[in-house]
């Protein structure tokens, strides 16, 4: 009867919720408490050491991995010991994509040096303990210029302008 009376309390996605969210997938793993993990490898910056190293990372759907592989294709790859984690047709997706992104010479996504710079000064601020109005105006100002960045760093990388 425990089963029965904890099965009514649970759940379940309407159709109008369905329509309004972007994954399925996401909604019924958060229910169940249990969800898909694809380990990768990628040159990824660290903010904390300010600087770019390989780091294993994962993701909780298949459409994340390939967005992590649009954005790393240089240095992408998957760990012999997390292979187990995909199959052999998720694999070959991914060679082939990996070849194609390589082929058309897109380069590993890369912080600019003025995003860098923008970084730094938020950082050396944020520190701060008491921050005045100024302090919090500045930061501000540094999250709108950083986005507006974000913005013009990913246009010039999907007309795949080769760099200087």
């Amino acid at each position: 009867m425990k089963c029965l009376n904890k099965e009514k309390n649970c759940r379940i996605l309407y159709p109008k919720q369905l329509e309004m969210n972007n994954s399925l997938q996401d909604d019924l793993e958060n229910n169940i408490k249990c969800s898909l993990i694809y380990h990768y490898k990628a040159k990824i910056y660290k903010v904390d050491e300010m600087k770019y190293q390989k780091e294993i990372c994962h993701c909780h759907s298949f459409d994340m991995i390939i967005k992590a592989l649009y954005k790393y294709p240089e240095s992408f790859l998957i760990p012999r010991e997390y292979k187990n984690e995909y199959s052999s047709q998720e694999l070959k997706l991914l060679k082939e994509i990996k070849n194609y992104l390589l082929l058309i010479g897109l380069k590993d996504y890369k912080i600019s040096d003025e995003r860098l710079n923008l970084e730094k000064k938020y950082i050396k601020i944020y520190k701060k303990k008491n921050k005045s109005i100024i302090y919090k105006i500045v930061l501000f100002y540094l999250e709108k210029k950083d986005q507006k960045l974000i913005k013009k760093e990913k246009y010039m990388r999907c007309i795949n302008i080769k760099n200087k």
